[in-house]
């Protein structure tokens, strides 16, 4: 993320770009644990 912030102040431009990129990112590092408890009981109720 920390990245994408220094690329946004380097190319202003491509900040609407980076900013969905960074966006998908994020929403993939949160939907993981979600997953991960989801199929935690999945495997506890069997």
């Amino acid at each position: 993320m920390g990245h994408t912030l220094d690329g946004m102040a380097r190319q202003p431009e491509m900040s609407g770009q980076l900013r969905g990129t960074m966006f998908l990112g994020v929403g993939l590092i949160e939907a993981l644990p979600i997953l991960s408890i989801v199929i935690a009981f999945l495997v506890m109720n069997k």
